[in-house]
């Protein structure tokens, strides 16, 4: 019985395939795997006069490894541009994006608590120290009015799916390339979860307190949400909105604004697509310039305005947004370099799964090689 074994063969550089046959077979996204060449093979080693004959005892006989081309009845679906194309060399990126999508709209990080605060004061909601939360020095800290936010987080969402599905749209009408429009929707997901998830790490590992932590603390308390401290005088203390204690442990996420990296993640994103295309690309036309630069700064002024509307919110302090912002942009920025390059030309991937044989000790085992380099 023959052994069927499963084989990761990763060659580091094209040009230095794992195992002899790849040279020939080898899939460059987007091409068609080249024919062995069968003129070229070496000479055989047997000896004798049938093909029967047996090698001499000093030569060492290797087992075949055969990889072959891919079926004539089925290669059209994976042809460029076909579905199949797109499943076979980004499917398990797709399969991540909608991942990290569906965690964080169940808000499966909201069931975590922030770790102590490592920036500014810090409090235990469950032992709170009444006369340091009160205290008139940390007024301006996070003695802030609980406000109601100008951009929800729903406006967020859908404002990066207007640029994405926009961007794209536009492309697509413009080029009639189907690569791009792949590159421009998978790296706008990335540069968004991305984005998300890296904010969330920094909210919870800072712990810091919002500018309007006292108020949420306090209607939280006076509501019966949390364990009201001694000595607590809730006559004060309005009804004009109720809290929670998922509320509150929201209130200790100040750093970094999530608002402020995910709106200049999108903005910087999609900037690139602008320049590369109407500005600085070898393509760009006479105007492009012109219109270009104004999208690109209407882009930036919009997602100013959303980091902006954070500090007036009362949700965030100044360093926030800022770092925040910076966290988007860098993010955005790599995600655009790795589908794209500088003059916004898509990438092609020279790398493959592919299936072969030959692979066990007895030269008839069978499995999958990887093979190629990432560009």
């Amino acid at each position: 019985m023959s052994v069927l074994t499963l084989v990761l063969a990763i060659a580091l550089q094209p040009s230095e395939p794992a195992l002899a046959p790849l040279p020939n077979d080898v899939i460059v996204e987007g091409s068609r795997p080249a024919s062995v060449d069968t003129a070229s093979a070496p000479p055989s080693t047997s000896t004798g006069d049938g093909p029967g004959a047996e090698a001499p005892a000093d030569v060492v006989a290797m087992p075949a490894v055969v990889i072959p081309p891919p079926s004539t009845t089925t290669s059209a679906f994976f042809d460029r541009g076909q579905p199949g194309h797109y499943l076979a060399w980004y499917g398990a990126e797709y399969a991540g994006v909608a991942a990290l999508a569906g965690l964080y709209l169940a808000k499966v990080h909201e069931q975590i608590p922030p770790a102590p605060a490592l920036i500014g004061p810090r409090f235990d909601i469950d032992r709170m120290d009444l006369d340091a939360l009160l205290d008139p020095r940390l007024d301006g800290i996070i003695g802030k009015p609980f406000l109601r936010e100008k951009v929800p987080t729903t406006a967020l969402i859908g404002g990066a799916a207007v640029l994405i599905l926009g961007s794209t749209a536009v492309d697509l009408a413009a080029t009639g390339d189907l690569h791009r429009t792949n590159g421009l929707v998978l790296g706008g997901l990335e540069s968004l979860m991305g984005t998300v998830v890296v904010t969330e790490v920094f909210k919870l590992s800072f712990g810091r307190l919002r500018p309007d932590f006292r108020d949420r603390y306090l209607h939280a308390a006076c509501g019966g949400k949390l364990t009201a401290p001694d000595g607590l005088d809730c006559s004060g203390v309005d009804d004009s909105f109720s809290m929670d204690r998922q509320g509150v442990q929201d209130g200790m996420k100040s750093f970094i604004s999530g608002h402020s990296s995910s709106a200049f993640a999108m903005a910087t994103f999609t900037s690139w697509w602008l320049g590369s295309t109407l500005v600085w690309g070898d393509d760009a036309p006479a105007w492009g310039p012109a219109v270009g630069t104004l999208g690109m700064g209407s882009l930036m002024a919009g997602a100013g305005y959303v980091a902006a509307t954070r500090l007036s919110d009362n949700k965030h302090h100044p360093e926030d947004i800022v770092v925040g912002g910076l966290v988007g942009a860098t993010i955005a920025s790599t995600v655009w370099l790795v589908h794209f390059d500088l003059d916004g030309r898509a990438r092609r991937r020279s790398f493959t799964v592919v299936p072969a044989m030959g692979l066990g000790k007895d030269g008839t085992g069978a499995g999958l090689a990887v093979v190629g380099a990432m560009p």
